[in-house]
């Protein structure tokens, strides 16, 4: 005969991933809420922000735009060598590069499908990874400069 103690613990149920949710998980981490869409935090290299993307409640979206001062123009071919190489050797964050009057931009996106919900231990596991592969991307390019 088995006692209490013997019967396993039932598994965590995934969850619908939700605005609230999210702001439960990352304040303490000193993300601050932006427009009551997103949460972002900026790091040593770039600004990332979780979201929801409106519309669109089955995509949780860890976006990013790197800081610091424009990169010349003149570096176009070395940044796209950089956003190649990057793609090339890793699965994570999509690196879109980009061209404005001031100089050339980095972006970096990782999405997840969280339609059929995350348990919390997913949904942790999910934002420190995509939240820390796109601030290793930002502080390589900056290593490489």
């Amino acid at each position: 005969m088995s006692s209490p103690g013997d019967i396993p613990e039932l598994p965590a149920i995934p969850a619908a991933v939700t605005f609230e949710r999210l702001q439960g998980m990352l304040h303490a981490d000193g993300y601050t809420t932006a427009d009551g869409t997103s949460l972002r935090k900026r790091f040593p290299h770039a600004e990332i922000a979780v979201s929801l993307p409106a519309g669109n409640a089955s995509v949780l979206l860890v976006g990013a735009v790197r800081t610091g001062p424009p990169i010349p123009h003149e570096r176009q071919a070395d940044m796209e060598a950089f956003v190649n190489d990057w793609h090339r050797e890793r699965i994570w964050p999509t690196l879109v590069l980009g061209s404005v009057d001031a100089g050339l931009t980095l972006h970096a996106f990782v999405s997840v499908d969280v339609a059929a919900g995350l348990t919390d231990a997913q949904l942790g596991e999910y934002l420190r990874i995509g939240v820390g592969t796109t601030a290793q991307c930002f502080g390589t390019l900056e290593d490489s400069e």
